[in-house]
């Protein structure tokens, strides 16, 4: 199962940490998480690939579940393959 972290535009949290990678990752997943995805919460790209997470610059439309604080824009959406989860944790962290 791919897991890709989406990096918001316009909010300061992101929807992963790296503890929530690692736990992810030792359950089996391949985390990708877009570049500077946490860098506005404090958290840098080499924390998330220490935590087990690949950095990827592109959006990865071939991911089986998206990781957003809000929403995603269409742009996004319309790249995303069919049957997909998204995951939006606008009012907590996870």
């Amino acid at each position: 199962m791919k897991i890709f972290v989406v990096a918001e535009k316009s909010d300061e949290r992101a929807a992963a940490t790296p503890a929530t990678v690692k736990i992810l990752r030792d359950a089996g997943a391949e985390i990708l998480v877009q570049k500077s995805a946490g860098e506005k919460s404090g958290i840098a790209d080499a924390e998330f690939e220490k935590a087990g997470a690949k950095i990827s610059e592109n959006f990865a439309s071939d991911a089986d579940i998206f990781l957003a604080v809000n929403s995603p824009e269409i742009s996004l959406v319309e790249k995303m393959r069919e049957n997909v989860i998204v995951k939006i944790a606008k009012n907590f962290l996870i």
